[in-house]
């Protein structure tokens, strides 16, 4: 049966929240917690970059709600994670992945180098020039360590996944 037309527009603005009003309670969870995953990391980063998964999430999530709404009456689907057996899933296929291993690792090199170069290395060298710098010093590494450290994290997920390693001694 389908929803009243303007709740469902309401929820559709919410990413997950128009798949949970359509009864799709483990689709909406799971858009709702890829959602929060990207807000998170541009809130931790200060990072403009999350924002285009944000608005990819938002865009899916509204589009999907309708999909449901208009399909519903024809075949209902199984209620499934995102994840799991939907068309999101076969993005993360591992023969996919294992092909594009490269561009991938690439790009993970690209924005966690970004994000040491955006929020650690370009804040320090402008702050090494004012007297108070071990104040200044403290206070970068008190509210940018989220930032480098995951950066360094993406930088090394992207070097791992193109197979350097480190030299023996």
């Amino acid at each position: 049966m389908k929803k009243n037309l303007f709740l469902t527009m309401m929820f559709s603005f919410i990413p997950g929240a128009g798949q949970m009003y359509q009864e799709y309670m483990k689709r909406g969870v799971s858009i709702m917690i890829l959602a929060g995953i990207f807000c998170m990391l541009a809130a931790i980063t200060g990072s403009v970059i999350f924002i285009v998964p944000i608005l990819i999430t938002e865009a899916f999530s509204f589009f999907d709600t309708f999909n449901i709404r208009n399909n519903i009456d024809e075949n209902k689907k199984e209620d499934d994670y995102i994840w799991n057996g939907t068309e999101i899933s076969k993005l993360f296929d591992i023969e996919k992945i294992t092909k594009n291993k490269k561009i991938i690792a690439y790009i993970l090199i690209v924005i966690g180098g970004y994000l040491l170069l955006d929020t650690v290395i370009v804040p320090f060298l402008i702050e090494l020039i004012p007297i108070d710098f071990i104040c200044n010093l403290l206070y970068r590494i008190k509210y940018l360590l989220p930032n480098a450290l995951i950066g360094v994290a993406t930088i090394y997920v992207g070097l791992k996944m193109l197979g350097v390693k480190k030299e023996e001694k």
